[in-house]
């Protein structure tokens, strides 16, 4: 004989199963979400179905709803919409385990990450000493305290006709290598380099070239592509393939602009912020990443243009 109990049991059993469901499948992630949960709830369902207090309960319910699926489906997701409203909480599951929720890209997502540094971590409107980066603490510093940039609430501002730069003791880039920078040139004129090998030497450099393109130069070979405005925030990645018969890819605002042929091999980066030989930089620069041994492809660069540009809330 068929109880209230039996039916309380049977209804607070499907939704604690929904509940449990959806916890389960928001922890699996957003991609797989959908077709992880109708897959369990099927089989759920199925099981319960060969109850008969659930069939006699169910059909009570549903006669009481006066035949309307849509009503009775209602009841089965509102639990589940309750638990996945908390995704940006811990969620506990039966055993006790609290699950965080996935958080959002950072470079860090991408292996291969040597160095990064960000203009933020500086004292806004101050010379910039001693610029760590996240990763393994190296730093950029210039002994000259004329010759330091200056970081703004718009990024470390190197200044051209100042010949500002920082140095360091030479970071190994490997082989193959990615760069990845955020930065807005104050105008396009001459050669202005990035990174240089050594603060004297442009045998070795990035940069952006006198018609505004990014460029690499390996002694005596000049490899240029990807045009950067001037007065508007970019984020460029370039990307070195094995030094032996490996390609460069320069990519501007997440897109790839284009293959050209032959690597840019270097012993290093010892200078940030170019210098006499090839040219000093005038530009905002917020980030300086370096993937070393990674060749950085179109997956992992659009996810990091998406971060620049969320981060800092620019449109190419």
């Amino acid at each position: 004989m068929k109880t209230e109990r039996d039916f309380q049991f049977a209804v607070l059993g499907l939704i604690d199963l929904n509940g449990l469901l959806a916890r389960i499948a928001y922890s699996r992630g957003q991609d797989g979400m959908v077709f992880i949960r109708l897959a369990l709830a099927f089989g759920g369902f199925v099981v319960m179905f060969i109850s008969d207090s659930f069939r006699f309960w169910m059909g009570v319910l549903w006669r009481c709803l006066k035949g309307k699926p849509c009503l009775l489906l209602l009841c089965f997701c509102l639990p589940a919409s309750a638990q996945l409203e908390a995704k940006k909480k811990s969620i506990g599951c039966l055993t006790g385990v609290t699950i965080q929720p996935p958080g959002p890209f950072t470079p860090t997502n991408i292996s291969g990450i040597a160095f990064w540094w960000v203009a933020g971590d500086n004292t806004v409107n101050a010379a910039v000493t001693n610029w760590v980066d996240r990763i393994q603490g190296s730093i950029w510093q210039n002994g000259d305290a004329a010759k330091r940039p200056t970081n703004t609430s718009s990024g470390v501002h190197f200044v051209r006709a100042s010949s500002t730069q920082l140095t360091n003791s030479s970071l190994l880039a490997g082989d193959p290598s990615t760069c990845f920078l955020i930065f807005d040139m104050d105008a396009i004129v001459g050669f202005q380099d990035f990174l240089d090998t050594v603060p004297s030497s442009g045998a070795y450099a990035i940069g952006v070239n006198s018609s505004g393109a990014l460029y690499t130069f390996t002694t005596p070979t000049l490899r240029a592509n990807g045009i950067v405005p001037a007065g508007a925030w970019v984020d460029a990645v370039i990307v070195s393939g094995l030094a032996l018969g490996g390609d460069t890819d320069f990519y501007t605002n997440g897109v790839h602009s284009s293959t050209v042929t032959g690597s840019f091999e270097t012993p290093g980066w010892g200078c940030l912020g170019g210098n006499s030989a090839n040219g000093f930089l005038g530009a905002y620069l917020r980030e300086l990443i370096i993937y070393t041994n990674t060749a950085l492809g179109g997956t992992d660069v659009s996810n990091l243009h998406y971060y620049a540009t969320n981060t800092y809330s620019y449109t190419p």
